[in-house]
């Protein structure tokens, strides 16, 4: 089951790395993913992480928060 876990996190919404000091996510949705919204709540520590896209007129939309604050978005 984690490993099915991970594949969602990881292929599925684009999460690669997540540092919740600094509030930074390293996120790229796929472009191969045939969907129009994603969007999962993890939990991290004693926080939890908000993160998903949306396609919105043929192109990605990211977003995320942590604890109800935003969080910077970097594509590696």
């Amino acid at each position: 089951a984690s490993h099915v876990a991970v594949f969602i996190v990881r292929d599925i919404v684009g999460l690669k790395a997540f540092d919740a000091g600094s509030k930074t996510a390293v996120f790229t949705p796929p472009a191969g993913v045939k969907l129009d919204f994603c969007a999962l709540d993890l939990p991290v520590g004693e926080g939890l992480l908000k993160i998903g896209w949306k396609t919105v007129n043929g192109r990605r939309v990211k977003f995320a928060e942590f604890n109800g604050a935003p969080v910077k978005i970097a594509a590696r």
